[in-house]
């Protein structure tokens, strides 16, 4: 179990919560000027893409989506569960 803060360390996505961040969830691609609509739909962050991103060293989208470059991040190589794709 981890709170919010843990969450987001272990994922690496930005801690800091204002305007000037362009997510707010860990989860989703939704935008933080556009975080209070319940009934968005937004694509969903996964470790794949952001594995992509880390590979080209791609600095602008890894920021564009709120994410630290996190070359060794020990999670993306856990299995949890017959659905994790490693």
């Amino acid at each position: 179990m981890a709170d919010t803060e843990e969450a987001d360390k272990h994922c690496g996505k930005y801690l800091c919560r204002t305007g000037n961040v362009a997510n707010l969830c860990r989860f989703c691609m939704c935008p933080t000027q556009k975080s209070d609509d319940p009934r968005r739909e937004d694509d969903l962050k996964n470790w794949k893409n952001i594995r992509q991103l880390l590979k080209k060293k791609d600095h602008d989208a890894l920021q564009a989506m709120s994410q630290k470059h996190l070359d060794d991040n020990a999670w993306y190589r856990m299995r949890f569960g017959q659905l994790t794709d490693g």
